[in-house]
């Protein structure tokens, strides 16, 4: 885990403008298109667009629930990632309400498959030590189906470890981070850069 760049604030009650201010202070340079995965009524952008006085933001938004005004497309997001052009944003938001692990391998995956720009990720990952966590999530880092199912909630503890080291694992080399704790829930808000082709490319020269 020494990889892992953490940036931890001090919390008050409201988790509302943790996610804001990470977003806020990790904005890609240049117009911004945003693929907001979890988007809700839209608040987190709404609000970043507020602060921020720009206006050359523009905000996608999925949610499966259908919410008050235009804001959002209602569709299960996993469906929308495995069919949607992703080449054409620069910053996917993963504001998920438990575990995003499905979510951003299908957007690793279909980056993978097509030439891109560096996208910014956003994600919330919440982990309960008493819960259990996801079998994509344990296949990734390399648990059997047979181990998992013979004790679903040994890994919860350790269940962002996994996560972390399944971006490492996707050529992640840093991960921003802001951590909420209350009682036995984490929140842990976060975000990380998928470099394009034409990044990676430059880097090496420089090495």
């Amino acid at each position: 885990m020494n990889k892992l760049a953490t940036k931890i604030a001090k919390k008050d009650n409201s988790y509302f403008y943790d996610k804001v201010l990470l977003r806020k202070n990790h904005l890609p340079v240049g117009s911004i298109v945003v693929l907001d995965c979890f988007a809700g009524e839209g608040k987190i952008w709404k609000e970043i667009k507020r602060i921020t006085g720009r206006s050359d933001i523009d905000v996608i938004g999925i949610d499966i629930n259908k919410r008050r005004g235009n804001y959002t497309i209602k569709t299960d997001n996993r469906k929308f990632l495995l069919s949607a052009n992703l080449s054409k944003y620069n910053v996917i938001d993963v504001d998920a309400y438990g575990d995003c692990s499905k979510q951003i391998g299908i957007i690793f995956d279909r980056l993978r498959r097509c030439e891109h720009q560096d996208v910014t990720v956003f994600f919330t990952f919440i982990q309960i030590q008493q819960g259990s966590v996801s079998s994509y999530l344990l296949r990734a880092a390399g648990f059997s189906d047979k181990m998992r199912r013979k004790c679903p909630t040994l890994f919860a503890y350790h269940a962002f470890e996994y996560f972390c080291q399944y971006l490492f694992s996707q050529d992640i080399d840093r991960i921003y981070l802001r951590e909420a704790v209350k009682g036995s829930s984490r929140k842990r808000y976060g975000c990380f850069v998928i470099k394009s082709r034409k990044t990676k490319e430059s880097l090496d020269k420089t090495q």
